[in-house]
């Protein structure tokens, strides 16, 4: 395989509100949060969202913003 091309790309990704970061949040992070016993997963859910909004206030229009990198790799055999 060889290497054609190898970038980072910033993206701020937004949610509408604070169930919608939660939603993203519970569907991603599934690889983390399953080891969270299932009765306090959605305190932790909650709680871990919370302090996110407190640190990363939302925009004026009430938008959560939330920095992300992707990765996108390019090659041919």
């Amino acid at each position: 395989m060889k290497q054609k091309r190898v970038e980072l790309f910033p993206r701020d990704t937004t949610y509408k509100d604070m169930a919608a970061f939660e939603g993203w949040f519970k569907t991603v992070w599934i690889p983390f949060t399953q080891r969270v016993p299932e009765e306090s997963r959605n305190e932790f859910v909650d709680e871990i969202c919370n302090k996110y909004v407190a640190k990363y206030p939302p925009d004026a229009e009430g938008m959560i913003h939330v920095g992300m990198v992707r990765l996108e790799v390019e090659a041919e055999n």
